[in-house]
């Protein structure tokens, strides 16, 4: 996997001076993923069945590292502290590197502690609750396969799964909600969850919204220039984005093309295919690894970890905000009417300012024509990006 790691200029480390834990193929992958495919072993199929999914994986994984595991509700606040310590201190830079990078949930890292005078109150077993979660979710995404073995042949058993599962949680406290994250991921369906609330809106609309087209300002303070403009279409149904970034545009994923010259207009496909295509008139097509990116969930609001923050007010219009932590603070804002209109997405990306607004006078939402989620012609070269080439 050496060729992998040069490409990627990583250097992957421990805290040992004599040892250098190397990043497998299956390593990369996994960390490029930000979910698990659908078919795959990690994939629930319903909120509710998210930990169990994972404990499925986590009794053949690690037993055939030869090791054990603990239920979450046997052990301690002290004691989930003490794995995640060790865990992290395998830990792998690049890995965390991708992560922060990509604004990936699996870059958080937070353990508080607690009292355990307090133990066994409802409070205490939540916070334990998402400890575990974060736990197992250090020990699948920080560290290789190699140190996973290592940690095992220290004697280190390893935390399950909490029993109860997230959306048992009516009143879930903010630390829990930071701590477990993995529902947002591993739940892969296409239709809402048992606990989606429908007051909660989709990605662009309504419960009924799964295609529409929208012209957007984009603000990214991080950039030069901060500002311009792209032309976007959604379809839920064929898991398809497609955004036409006009000239002066600045967009990362558009770098990914290395033939498209700064500013000039370039187009983005995510055609259900797993694969994205990075295209511009002058440039030409190129197509960046399978699974590496993909298209908006249209219900990432509606998995349980999202909460209303009211009414506020923007240019001028009441609108109701919803906020949701992943990596970073994810804000959405829509009209509090019936189509539930979007209006703004907002994020902090390095502590700037993300954000989109949509141009309401361009919303278009029904049925967008098949051909703008196809896989554009001549298009079979892959880019030249590092993280095209995995």
């Amino acid at each position: 996997m050496k060729s992998a790691l040069v490409l990627l200029g990583i250097s992957a480390s421990c805290c040992s001076a004599t040892h250098v834990l190397q990043l497998s193929q299956e390593d990369l992958t996994r960390a490029f993923s930000a979910k698990p495919g659908s078919n795959s072993a990690l994939a629930a199929d319903t909120p509710s069945s998210v930990f169990p999914t994972i404990n499925n994986y986590l009794n053949k994984n690690v037993k055939e590292l030869g090791g054990s595991l603990v239920p979450c509700e046997e052990l301690t606040h002290t004691q989930i502290d003490e794995i995640a310590n060790k865990v992290q201190m395998k830990s792998v830079p690049a890995l965390m590197d991708i992560y922060k990078k990509r604004n990936d949930n699996r870059a958080f890292v937070s353990f508080e502690g607690t009292d355990e005078s307090d133990l066994h109150s409802e409070r205490y077993n939540m916070t334990r609750d998402g400890k575990c979660a974060q736990a197992v979710m250090m020990w699948a995404h920080h560290i290789p396969y190699e140190a996973r073995a290592a940690l095992i042949g220290e004697g280190m058993r390893v935390p399950l799964m909490p029993k109860t599962p997230q959306t048992a949680h009516q009143n879930p406290t903010p630390l829990y909600s930071k701590l477990v994250s993995c529902g947002s991921c591993h739940y892969t369906a296409g239709a809402p969850g048992p606990f989606t609330d429908k007051a909660f809106p989709r990605w662009g609309g309504n419960e009924t919204t799964t295609q529409y087209s929208v012209k957007v300002n984009m603000t990214d303070a991080s950039h030069t220039p901060p500002k311009w403009q792209f032309n976007y279409y959604f379809n839920d149904d064929k898991k398809g984005e497609r955004y036409e970034h006009l000239a002066g545009q600045d967009d990362d994923t558009c770098k990914l093309n290395t033939k498209i010259k700064p500013g000039n207009p370039c187009t983005i496909v995510f055609s259900g295919d797993e694969w994205t295509y990075i295209s511009s008139p002058s440039a030409g097509c190129c197509k960046c690894a399978k699974g590496v990116m993909g298209a908006v969930r249209s219900d990432w609001l509606r998995d349980g970890t999202a909460k209303s923050l009211g009414n506020t007010t923007i240019n001028g219009q009441v609108v109701n905000e919803w906020f949701k932590q992943g990596a970073s603070d994810n804000h959405y804002y829509n009209l509090p009417d019936a189509a539930m209109t979007p209006v703004r997405f907002m994020e902090h990306d390095k502590g700037q300012i993300k954000q989109w607004d949509f141009l309401l006078e361009t919303y278009a939402p029904g049925p967008q024509p098949d051909s703008l989620f196809e896989k554009p012609a001549n298009c079979d070269k892959r880019c030249s990006s590092p993280l095209c080439l995995l």
